[in-house]
């Protein structure tokens, strides 16, 4: 796929198949390195900015800018990411980037915003923006009507990426079905093979044999937390939550900065074992990572509040409705907090910031009766 720039920094290489004017400006906003930095720093950034703006002019770039912008947002899950992605979809004339929006989509919150352009775009001209489509629908409820068609495309990579949809419903005699299992046998030396292989054992229904796969490919790369991860969702599946979180840990560890998620797993599954201790420090693993990451800091004060250090308990709750301030979950518990440590002004405050946000709230309602009103 498309990368939104290609040149090199210093500090951070950087390689992929783009070939871009540098653009200093993307990486005061989104940390994007650029050749120009490179060979006069000196200089500083402000400096660049102008001098690649007054050389190439912003006009050319901004295309370049535009698409940068709406791959940051997809990838950090960012306010408006999908329709920022949707709108990009329907302005693009280069097939490339059109299937890359669609491979984004399915990463951010509001999916489902592009839905109608990603139907339209099974019946695109371009295999890379059919098979794109066909990823989109993986685990649709009418992926099998949607899909169907592209088990004949002509294109394999397209048959692939739809029969890896339907994987589940294949008969095991089917066409589809035999080109699917070839192809997943043809890297079962590798990995990333054997955990491809468990994700679609763990597709079918198989969660026995998805665990042993993705425990091969564990075994054969220790330090990948792909596979960790992965291999930590089908333990928990499997009702295996201590040793899930263990892998999710793992996997957190492995990932640095972008582990947030990975330890928020874990947290979750120490906390379903009743480990306080492991399920706090991943928690705050994950907060570590990436501070926005509201429901581990709700968790986090969950968790604490359970063990009566209700000031700490404030504060992480805090954190997520700061982060999160449109979600009622997290001044309710706020307020729940304040009134057991005997902070009816925080209790009170805190239950009418949700009703603000939904007036039905009837938890809300019985905290200030208890505050009386």
């Amino acid at each position: 796929m498309p990368h939104a720039d290609d040149h090199l920094h210093a500090a951070r290489p950087r390689h992929d198949h783009g070939w871009l004017s540098p653009d200093p400006l993307l990486t005061k906003e989104l940390g994007i390195p650029n050749a120009c930095s490179r060979c006069h720093e000196d200089r500083g950034l402000e400096w660049n900015i102008a001098q690649a703006d007054a050389l190439f002019g912003t006009k050319v770039r901004a295309r370049q800018r535009a698409r940068a912008h709406a791959i940051a947002a997809a990838q950090t899950d960012a306010a408006g990411a999908a329709e920022g992605l949707v709108a990009l979809l329907h302005q693009e004339d280069v097939p490339a980037w059109r299937a890359t929006y669609l491979s984004l989509l399915p990463q951010t919150a509001g999916a489902s915003a592009g839905r109608e352009a990603a139907r339209l775009a099974l019946t695109a001209s371009d295999p890379l923006e059919r098979a794109a489509a066909a990823r989109f629908f993986v685990g649709a409820p009418d992926a099998s009507d949607l899909l169907s068609p592209l088990l004949k495309d002509p294109v394999r990579l397209v048959r692939l990426d739809a029969a890896w949809a339907l994987s589940a419903q294949l008969p095991a005699d089917a066409p589809a079905r035999r080109e699917l299992d070839e192809y997943l046998a043809l890297t079962l030396d590798q990995p990333s093979g054997r955990l491809r292989l468990g994700q679609d054992k763990a597709n079918r229904g198989d969660l026995a044999g998805a665990e042993s796969e993705m425990a091969r490919a564990a075994q054969w790369d220790p330090f990948s937390p792909a596979i960790r991860d992965a291999h930590g969702m089908v333990l928990a599946a499997l009702g295996r939550a201590n040793e899930a979180g263990t892998e999710f840990r793992r996997a957190a560890e492995l990932s640095g900065r972008g582990g947030g998620p990975s330890a928020f797993r874990a947290g979750l599954a120490f906390a379903e074992t009743g480990q306080a201790a492991e399920a706090e420090n991943a928690f705050r693993l994950a907060v570590q990572c990436d501070p926005k990451l509201h429901r581990a800091w709700y968790n986090l004060g969950l968790l604490l509040a359970q063990q009566q250090r209700l000031a700490e308990a404030t504060q992480a709750l805090e954190q997520a409705e700061r982060a999160a301030p449109g979600e009622p979950d997290y001044p309710y518990a706020l307020a729940t907090v304040c009134l057991r440590a005997g902070d009816s002004a925080g209790a009170r405050a805190a239950a009418q910031r949700v009703l603000r946000l939904d007036p039905t709230h009837e938890g809300a309602r019985q905290v200030l009766r208890a505050l009386g009103r």
